[in-house]
């Protein structure tokens, strides 16, 4: 890895996603059960949790999604959920039962290709001529999990007409421009990012456990204005490691005034040069304490007081997240956005909004790094963040989507899953009762997606 100079960003991307990075290694970062839990099996909540700690321990080099965990049910919820919008769609433009447009979906960052299989799996069975005619695009930055993606396909025996596999990061997909992409493969499902399309066709675009592995900016408040932190080497422990720049001794960080454009820009949209937005994200993050019910307000307004009674508080900024907004709403003006994923996660020392948990796999065993990004350099770390969803609801509309709400997944979950497929004996509920910790965030551009 490279010892320049880089933004908080640019030092995470690297980690993660660089030829040396966590999710570039050929270990199985995002495990994949060999078969589906049976929930109807378990006699209840303790029962789920033992099966549940089995499943992390199979899992010695990564870790589990809630759409491996719920597989096929969640990708079933998914896809409950677009066939409806996109029927509803054609109600309301007077095209019942023949949509304007065939079903075009795109996921991003698709993991092991697992809601890709199950949600088409669900719309050959249940819609077929939907089916016959749709189109299912993977984005996927890994190499190694866009092979992956393809495998776990053709192992579903999803016809390769349905899907292609884009190996390119979500972000540059978006800023490429819908005439640069296919809406469906060539024979063999697998696809260059270079193939022809129409541009503005209506789309459902979904992101799953995406927002916590893009890559975040490290700003502080200060009476003199912003603040940004970056990433340099720090030259003795270099020479100490024996020049390995991959060691995380080998960096250090540092603040300077803000002065990256992208950065300033996002800092803007979020009026961050005020003291009352930093209150405000400091109110936002205690309010998404998932115990929130049990601990008002004691827990709440202990962490309120923490970050706003800060000298200097500090923010770690969805920019990539931003950037790719922007990139969807000008390539995509059609789409409609569902983005699930963590709300919150454990604050971490140092006292910074948003900040990430950083962990490794040791065997059956993890390994907390404390919040210590620097750490993850060594490419076996992973760097995930939790989402502040009103926020990026806010920055959705503000960059020109029409509208974007946010809901918790139980709530999303009890309106479009099958629930009974997820209960255990007992009535338990691990589809609904479990993670708590998790949102989405439902967005629709401008252009109407049936115009």
């Amino acid at each position: 890895m490279a010892t320049r100079r880089r933004l908080m960003r640019e030092f995470v991307h690297d980690c993660l996603y660089a030829r040396s990075g966590y999710f570039s290694s050929p270990s199985e970062r995002v495990y994949h059960p060999p078969a589906p839990v049976r929930f109807g099996a378990l006699i209840g909540e303790a029962d789920w949790r033992r099966t549940q700690a089995e499943l992390v321990s199979r899992a010695s080099a990564g870790f589990l999604t809630p759409v491996e965990y719920f597989q096929p049910w969640y990708a079933r919820a998914l896809g409950r959920y677009v066939v409806g919008e996109h029927l509803r769609e054609a109600a309301r433009a007077g095209l019942e039962g023949a949509p304007a447009h065939p079903l075009r979906i795109v996921e991003m960052g698709g993991g092991n290709g697992t809601c890709a299989a199950g949600l088409l799996g669900w719309l050959r069975d249940e819609y077929p001529s939907l089916y016959d005619s749709c189109s299912y695009e993977l984005v996927e930055i890994s190499p190694a999990m866009a092979e992956r993606q393809s495998h776990r396909l053709r192992e579903a025996g999803i016809d390769t007409d349905r899907y292609v596999v884009h190996n390119t990061s979500a972000i540059d997909w978006a800023r490429r421009g819908a005439r640069e992409r296919a809406p469906c493969a060539p024979a063999g499902g697998d696809g260059g990012a270079g193939d022809a399309a129409p541009a503005a066709t209506p789309c459902f675009i979904l992101g799953l456990e995406l927002l916590d592995n893009l890559p975040h900016d490290l700003v502080r408040w200060t009476a003199r204005g912003l603040e940004q932190a970056v990433v340099v080497p720090r030259a003795a422990a270099g020479e100490a490691s024996g020049g390995n720049d991959a060691s995380w001794d080998a960096f250090e960080q540092q603040w300077e005034p803000l002065a990256d454009a992208r950065l300033r820009w996002i800092a803007d949209l979020l009026k961050l040069d005020s003291r009352a937005a930093w209150r405000a994200a400091a109110l936002s993050r205690a309010r998404a304490h998932p115990g929130l019910d049990v601990l008002r307000p004691a827990r709440a307004g202990a962490a309120w007081l923490s970050a706003v009674g800060a000298t200097r508080p500090s923010l770690w900024v969805p920019t990539s997240a931003a950037l790719l907004i922007d990139g969807l709403i000008r390539s995509e003006p059609a789409h409609r956005l569902v983005l699930a994923d963590f709300d919150w996660l454990t604050p971490q020392p140092g006292g910074a909004l948003l900040a990430p948990v950083v962990q490794s796999r040791a065997g059956a065993s993890t390994l907390d790094r404390g919040g210590r990004v620097l750490e993850a350099s060594d490419g076996e770390c992973d760097v995930f963040y939790p989402t502040d969803f009103p926020m990026l609801a806010r920055l959705y509309e503000a960059l020109g989507g029409a509208r974007a709400r946010v809901v918790k997944s139980r709530a999303f979950m009890r309106e479009h899953a099958e629930l009974e497929c997820a209960e255990t004996r007992s009535g338990y509920n691990p589809l609904v009762e479990d993670f708590s910790n998790t949102a989405l965030l439902l967005g629709e551009a401008r252009a109407a997606p049936c115009a």
